[in-house]
């Protein structure tokens, strides 16, 4: 009997923001990043390497974590923006070069993306778009011209990064792929992939009749998250719903912004139902989304936001304004409600809905959280994910 031929595992680098501290993930991005490589390492037939560049970090180092490694890589001395085209770009394509992977994985259209390893398949993730958009969020961003200068070198980076991309992983359906062709050609695979949601989201209890009702909102606090326009909408879901309460956990990243909030607040006299949670650790996230009695996102734009996905594992009613690639995640009247971003009023009505009808409220959640689990669950992901990555790296097989 002939002996089979053992076969290099496939050898992955996934490029990345990536969290030092597991239990304080900043941001989307690393919270994908985080989810994903834990389980396609649990699968066993993937070699992954993750590079990363955190701020302040003086040298290099490695780490073993569950079955993968991390090369944490410093951004070197010059500013952030500079250094992520520049230094620290060249240092993770040195580390890309040292590792030899079969394919590399780039979370997002910056470091890890606009130096091509020539011969290597690279995978392509985009998290943001605003640059694309004409939204008023993104109009937000780019105002004056430092916020020009900003748009155009996003945009200069972003078809870079698309002309070293052997694929696309779309997060949010064809909302992704058809802003990019405006701009630029499509490589020559598109995957359509979801953002995971850790397997902790679907531990999270039934919604039960809290007293008061909570409004969870999960987004840093910066114009485009659109926190004003809850504040606002307040008073309209108090006829319906009294007593209700706001939640917004995230990081306070712009203090004018949060000062105009605070304002608003007070002028509509709502402020003692506002509270500023501030950036969660994983527990505590948790609990914030075992608290709440429906979840509102009001952005005015968005790709793919985690935080839908994350409620939605929780099994918990969702609201949001239609921007972006929010109706590739909520089914209206569903699993949830999407609201016209210019229609405060519409939005407060389908929040308060939810708050004074439990039954709908756990109907939406329910339906919410079975389409979760075919969607958004980490094994879900991995396995469409490492697909891309044999379909990419050609004759490597995992295994025998």
């Amino acid at each position: 009997m002939q002996k089979k031929q053992m076969v290099s595992r496939l050898r992955v680098v996934m490029g990345t923001q990536f969290p030092r501290d597991t239990e304080r993930i900043q941001g989307g991005v690393q919270g994908v990043a985080s989810c994903l490589a834990e389980a396609i390492a649990d699968r066993g037939d993937v070699e992954l390497h993750v590079v990363s560049c955190p701020p302040r970090l003086l040298k290099r180092e490695t780490e073993t974590r569950n079955g993968y490694t991390i090369h944490w890589v410093p951004m070197g001395r010059l500013p952030v923006g500079i250094a992520g085209l520049t230094s620290a770009a060249w240092a993770v394509h040195g580390v890309y070069r040292w590792l030899a992977p079969h394919v590399i994985h780039a979370q997002g259209t910056w470091t890890y993306s606009v130096r091509k390893l020539a011969g290597t398949p690279l995978l392509l993730t985009i998290h943001g778009v605003e640059a694309l958009e004409k939204s008023v969020g993104s109009q937000l961003q780019y105002a004056g011209a430092l916020g020009a200068y900003r748009r155009l070198v996003e945009l200069r980076t972003l078809k870079i990064s698309l002309r070293n991309a052997t694929g696309l992983v779309s997060i949010s359906g064809p909302y992704v792929p058809s802003l990019i062709s405006e701009i630029a050609a499509l490589p020559g695979r598109v995957f359509n992939i979801d953002n995971p949601v850790l397997p902790t989201f679907w531990a999270v209890k039934s919604s039960e009749a809290h007293a008061p009702p909570v409004i969870l909102c999960v987004g840093s606090v910066i114009p485009r998250k659109n926190a004003l326009a809850l504040v606002q909408a307040l008073p309209l879901i108090h006829k319906m719903a009294p007593c209700a309460r706001i939640e917004i956990a995230g990081s306070i990243l712009d203090r004018t912004y949060y000062s105009n909030v605070l304002s608003l607040g007070r002028a509509l006299g709502v402020s003692r139902f506002v509270t500023f949670l501030g950036q969660l650790d994983q527990p505590a996230l948790l609990l914030a989304y075992d608290r709440a009695t429906v979840v509102a996102h009001a952005a005015l734009q968005e790709t793919a936001p985690l935080a839908i996905a994350q409620a939605m594992a929780a099994e918990r009613p969702v609201v949001a304004m239609n921007v972006g690639g929010v109706s590739s995640i909520v089914d209206d009247a569903v699993t949830g409600y999407i609201t016209d971003p210019a229609d405060i009023s519409g939005f407060a009505e389908r929040i308060a809905s939810v708050l004074i009808d439990r039954v709908l409220g756990r109907q939406l959640g329910v339906a919410g959280r079975k389409v979760a689990s075919t969607r958004f669950k980490p094994s879900v992901v991995a396995q469409s994910t490492v697909d891309a990555y044999l379909e990419l790296g050609g004759s490597v097989k995992p295994g025998y």
